[in-house]
């Protein structure tokens, strides 16, 4: 819709300003809240095995549940 935007060494509230201005031909007033996440594996005895994305403050615990440990 937007096509690529250059993300590299962009701070948050850089990137929502630039998003936002760029959507603003397609949608009146645009809003939207940017949340970093983390790249979790989850190997060994889990019902999903696999790679997840966590927020910041997520916790080892939530990566288990994500991956339907016990």
């Amino acid at each position: 819709l937007i096509g690529r935007v250059k993300l590299n060494n962009m701070q948050r509230d850089s990137l929502i300003l630039v998003l936002q201005n760029k959507l603003k031909e397609y949608i009146k007033d645009p809003y939207m809240e940017i949340i970093p996440m983390h790249k979790v594996t989850v190997l060994g005895r889990v019902y999903k095995p696999g790679v997840f994305y966590l927020s910041d403050n997520a916790r080892i615990s939530d990566a288990v549940a994500s991956a339907g440990g016990n």
